[in-house]
């Protein structure tokens, strides 16, 4: 697993390019209520918005570490946001680019 200056993570998961916040970036934001996942298909660039997360504090853009298309979303955050404060950097994976 590779971790970004900005607390976003890249793992190579069956070939394809998983990506989410590193545990410290979960610690810092506080719990997470809600999670605004990017659209499959999108094509992001380094930097751009990944997605947005709300927490009780308050809200934030998560960018994305690396350029690609969004072949799939987490969807289990849905239901379960806080599964990214609970596995941030396994089962808390917010998006595979390819």
């Amino acid at each position: 697993m590779q971790e970004i200056k900005t607390h976003e993570w890249v793992k190579t998961v069956d070939g394809k390019r998983r990506v989410g916040i590193c545990d410290w970036a979960q610690k810092e934001l506080g719990e997470i209520v809600f999670i605004e996942l990017p659209k499959v298909g999108a094509q992001l660039k380094a930097g751009d918005v990944l997605c947005i997360i709300e927490t009780t504090k308050a809200a934030a853009d998560i960018t994305c570490p690396i350029d690609g298309t969004v072949e799939s979303v987490n969807m289990e955050l849905i239901e379960r946001p806080g599964l990214i404060n609970a596995s941030a950097e396994d089962l808390g994976w917010i998006a595979q680019l390819r």
